[in-house]
């Protein structure tokens, strides 16, 4: 389906999996077969849990995916409030816009 085991452990919930796979060597930015690299996916399918415990363990809360949009877009696109509070705790600014001066509340605005 193109998505690489770190997609999937990421979309599932799978905190510890996904930094086990990274500590194995697995590439954190890559993307997946819609332009979004893990966190996007842990964010966008509303693993708050995940999203903790990514940040807890160091990982780019502001990375960017293929459209050029953060983390904090895809959760708050995705209609996932716990995932957004759990993005604000780690440091992200949740009113930030991206380089399109688009901010998050567009986002979720556009997704409806």
């Amino acid at each position: 389906d193109g998505d690489e085991p770190i997609h999937k452990a990421a979309a599932a919930g799978r905190g510890a999996c996904v930094l086990a796979l990274k500590e194995a060597g697995a590439n954190i930015s890559s993307m997946d077969k819609d332009g979004n690299p893990p966190i996007h996916k842990a964010a966008s399918c509303g693993q708050a849990e995940c999203v903790l415990e990514l940040s807890t363990a160091g990982w780019d809360l502001t990375t960017v995916n293929k459209a050029g949009y953060f983390p904090v877009h895809a959760a708050a696109a995705s209609g996932q409030g716990a995932c957004l509070v759990r993005l604000q705790e780690g440091g992200v600014d949740v009113m930030a816009p991206n380089k399109f001066f688009v901010r998050p509340l567009h986002a979720a605005a556009a997704a409806g």
